[in-house]
């Protein structure tokens, strides 16, 4: 009892705390900016540009549903309609509900449907999302060294060794796992229940080791929806009368990006906004024109995730149970 009281308690402590901090650096941001000029970015906001930004911004949903199941089309027949109705229902999931449960786990209880079983569902889903990250950065690499001098592309380049690497040592970690699955310390692991489900998951992630040729396809639409991505963000920028060039919200859009996944704040709010605000400045943008842009892009991905929400309220997916 007092174990778990403990655990809840921590729970809060850091939920609180990421709370707070997402406030503080959303005041913090209000307070260096004139409130009247990004409210005017707002009142002069083109319908326009905006819906062009929103159906971008949605359509990299679809995409990823696609990769999805272009990964997965041995395992499974997945529909890239359910998958993208899935992809927003995670999105609401990770950004209303992160604490809970995050959007990754509750798409991969409901995928399992469609798959052998869960551990195959959720391989597919980690593949998926180490290949969208591989053709992300193979976009950021390929793009800053074309828009910047070597020597400042290198705060670019030593990040992406580093994950050469470490995909690298997967490689051989899965080779390795493959020789020696049958070995005396690895059965002695599937007595205990986490680590049982941990090796089903390794076990279904290792099949996909001999069939290479079939990341190829997702890992260059990934690459195209890595820009897709930022020409949303473009648009936006656009929809509030930014002068920001597309280079230079490439830029800023990829340091969000980057700096969101550090789990500082739920859904990484403020953290991408400030990452976002300072690279503009960096080039000379206002920095009330960055921040009305930033603003524009989250308020775009919360009313997608809504529509996951709703999805989820009046037409809950069900799966089967074993």
């Amino acid at each position: 009892m007092n174990s778990g009281t403990n655990k809840s308690r921590m729970r809060y402590v850091f939920q609180t705390s990421q709370f707070v901090l997402a406030v503080i650096l959303i005041v913090f941001l209000l307070w260096k900016l004139d409130i009247g000029e990004v409210l005017k970015a707002f009142h002069t906001l083109s319908v326009g540009w905006l819906l062009l930004s929103w159906l971008c911004i949605l359509s990299v949903f679809y995409c990823r549903a696609l990769v999805l199941c272009w990964i997965a089309e041995n395992k499974a027949r997945l529909a890239p309609t359910r998958v993208f109705l899935l992809n927003i229902l995670g999105s609401f999931f990770t950004n209303f509900l992160p604490s809970r449960a995050g959007g990754d786990l509750v798409k991969g209880v409901y995928l399992a449907e469609y798959f052998p079983s869960m551990s195959d569902a959720y391989a597919a889903m980690i593949l998926q999302r180490l290949v969208g990250i591989v053709g992300a950065f193979a976009v950021i690499v390929i793009a800053t060294l074309v828009l910047f001098p070597f020597k400042q592309a290198l705060w670019v380049l030593v990040p992406a060794v580093v994950i050469v690497a470490g995909i690298s040592v997967l490689a051989k970690f899965s080779e390795l796992w493959e020789t020696h699955r049958k070995s005396s310390w690895a059965m002695r692991m599937e007595r205990f229940v986490i680590t049982r489900l941990m090796l089903r998951l390794v076990d279904a992630m290792v099949i996909y080791r001999h069939e290479k040729r079939r990341f190829v396809a997702p890992f260059l639409f990934s690459m195209a929806i890595t820009c897709q991505g930022i020409l949303g963000a473009f648009l936006a920028g656009r929809a509030v009368g930014s002068s920001a060039t597309f280079a230079q919200i490439f830029v800023a859009s990829t340091a969000a990006q980057i700096s969101a996944f550090i789990p500082l704040t739920p859904g990484g709010l403020g953290v991408g906004e400030s990452s976002f605000v300072l690279a503009c400045l960096s080039f000379g943008v206002p920095k009330e024109e960055a921040f009305a842009t930033a603003v524009l892009v989250r308020l775009i991905l919360v009313s997608i995730s809504l529509l996951g929400g709703a999805f989820y309220l009046f037409n809950p997916i069900r799966r089967n149970e074993p």
